[in-house]
């Protein structure tokens, strides 16, 4: 006798949406931005594993001009909150603007414990909201300026002109032979987000390895110094967050070895030189990102630092696992099984509308 589950199908739901459009600021000068936001009075119904896939699509925004004319905008699909922020769109002539939103509606199914839900969302449409636009432009907020003089973290958090002061090095897109980090400064061996000063200094000096003239009975020529970088041994290869450098301290380590005791990792403050934490272990620190979410409980951004027991299960076939740990600590978080096996490069930040400072992996 076989005995096999069935799942229960659920006659499809009708589920009347609500829709709500916001223009801002009001009134507005020629040539500065609107800001067009639209929202559901409450998100899309969860289906499937979590409610993946569960977001409002073809989403439109008509905006009527002074003369009478239409432009549309979209369509757009909603974050996991049921809206969607940010619409840009600048007025080039004065008068009186009318904004609209539509829903044209969609159908979404999947199993809820067990139960297969389809459910029908209405279509819908917003009140008009309206704008003036007006010759004089408006005065805008006083942001806080950029310092001209020293400054520590934490970065307060509105101070927002400064956040091109805050550049991370994740230590992505790493060669076969390193553990973090890209191959040359021609593609992706620096950090592109931040402005290096005019006048560098040492701030502090902590070595990672031994460095300078050997001294005899080696003999002193250009081939004589202590090698700092190589493709044969692994020695520092960082990763910088907030302001802190991570790094593993290697006892010349060649690359064809893996999980050979080492001294563990160590995070430094990078402005005082300060040893903020130590951590025992033999594993590879990989990478670090930091990930801005926006989910319907909440939203901020946390930042994290992946380690491996073998740096090769970053290149291995098959699958492999990564270690999530917290950069304040050095605590172990999570693990990620199953990991795809990735290109020699194959690790690349992207700008993501719901969630900025993804990873991606190519395979």
């Amino acid at each position: 006798m076989t005995i096999s589950q069935l799942q229960t199908a659920k006659a499809a739901t009708n589920v009347p949406v609500y829709l709500k459009v916001y223009a801002e600021p009001n009134p507005v000068g020629i040539g500065q931005p609107v800001y067009i936001s639209l929202f559901f009075t409450k998100p899309i119904p969860v289906v499937g594993a979590f409610g993946g896939g569960s977001l409002y699509e073809g989403l439109t925004v008509n905006i009527v001009k002074p003369d009478g004319t239409n432009q549309t905008l979209g369509p757009y699909i909603s974050d996991t909150t049921g809206g969607v922020g940010g619409i840009e769109f600048t007025p080039e002539v004065t008068g009186n603007y009318t904004v609209q939103a539509f829903y044209k509606g969609q159908t979404i199914g999947g199993s809820v414990g067990g139960v297969t839900q389809t459910y029908n969302i209405l279509a819908t449409q917003s009140e008009a909201d309206h704008f003036t636009v007006q010759q004089e432009p408006i005065q805008g907020t006083n942001l806080v300026p950029l310092p001209t003089e020293y400054w520590s973290r934490p970065i307060y958090s509105t101070n927002y002109l400064w956040s091109q002061l805050g550049g991370n090095w994740w230590g992505l897109g790493k060669p076969a032979f390193t553990d973090t980090g890209g191959y040359d400064a021609s593609v992706n061996n620096f950090n592109p987000y931040s402005q290096a000063p005019n006048a560098a200094h040492v701030m502090w000096v902590k070595p990672a390895q031994f460095g300078g003239q050997v001294g005899g009975p080696i003999s002193s020529d250009q081939e004589s110094h202590y090698t700092s970088t190589s493709i044969l041994y692994r020695q520092f290869e960082p990763v910088i967050l907030n302001g802190i450098i991570y790094y593993k301290v290697y006892t010349n380590t060649p690359t064809t070895e893996t999980s050979v005791e080492t001294p563990g990792w160590n995070a430094v403050d990078l402005r005082t030189g300060e040893l903020l934490w130590h951590k025992d272990t033999k594993d590879t620190l990989d990478f670090g990102f930091v990930m801005q979410f926006h989910t319907v409980q909440e939203y901020g951004t946390q930042a994290f630092l992946v380690g491996s027991s073998q740096s090769p299960a970053m290149f291995s076939t098959g699958t492999g696992q990564w270690q999530l740990f917290d950069p304040m600590t050095g605590y172990w978080i999570a693990n990620i099984t199953n990991v795809p096996a990735t290109a020699a490069a194959g690790l690349v930040e992207a700008k993501d509308e719901n969630s900025q400072g993804a990873v991606y992996i190519y395979t």
